[in-house]
């Protein structure tokens, strides 16, 4: 308060925490700042750009290979960073698709036993809905009498509950009409593991 010529900005991907800080009447920042959702970034500049980084460090990629790795990580920066990261660091100096197919086996292989573990952190139909939104591609409708009796989900309330749950947890989240997980390659995993 006593500052002048200074300026915050509050960033992070925890939707939930940046909402309750500024957006809770309760909370000493109510209202205090203004709100800035960055969108994703576009494919194509992604795809300059992580092409430009590999090649400059003298590894050969191709923009098909670029592309399909954006898309599998949905274009989420936090993901594609760590799979293009993974990917340079394996010392490969010309990465193909079966390079970049082991790597994301080794990806979602090393994180097996913390996702094999959700099933003693979540009730039951927390895990199963979690696991009905990945094997579908995301979810529009998770309460509807079509889903749950496709993946056994009890009933509507029941399911309402764990959405409310597991967005509250941001284990999903709701983006352009369909429900989400927010971890990309625990999306991957399930379809992998019933697949």
């Amino acid at each position: 308060q006593h500052l002048h010529n200074v300026r915050f900005i509050f960033s992070g991907s925890s939707r939930n925490i940046l909402l309750s800080m500024f957006g809770d009447h309760s909370r000493p920042f109510y209202q205090s700042a203004d709100f800035l959702s960055l969108e994703r970034l576009d494919p194509i500049i992604y795809q300059e750009f992580i092409l430009h980084h590999f090649t400059a460090t003298g590894r050969t990629i191709g923009t098909d290979d670029i592309a399909d790795c954006i898309a599998w990580t949905d274009n989420h920066t936090f993901y594609s960073q760590y799979l293009f990261n993974t990917i340079w660091g394996s010392g490969s100096s010309v990465i193909d698709a079966e390079t970049i197919r082991e790597i994301k086996e080794n990806i979602l292989s090393s994180r097996e036993s913390m996702y094999l573990n959700y099933r003693n952190l979540l009730t039951g139909n927390q895990y199963q809905l979690l696991k009905a939104i990945a094997l579908e591609g995301g979810a529009e409708h998770p309460n509807s009498i079509e889903f749950i009796r496709k993946y056994n989900l009890g009933s509507a309330s029941t399911v309402n509950s764990a959405l409310k749950t597991m967005m509250e947890k941001e284990m999903i989240y709701f983006e352009s009409g369909r429900y989400k997980l927010y971890d990309v390659f625990q999306f991957h995993w399930f379809r992998k593991m019933t697949g």
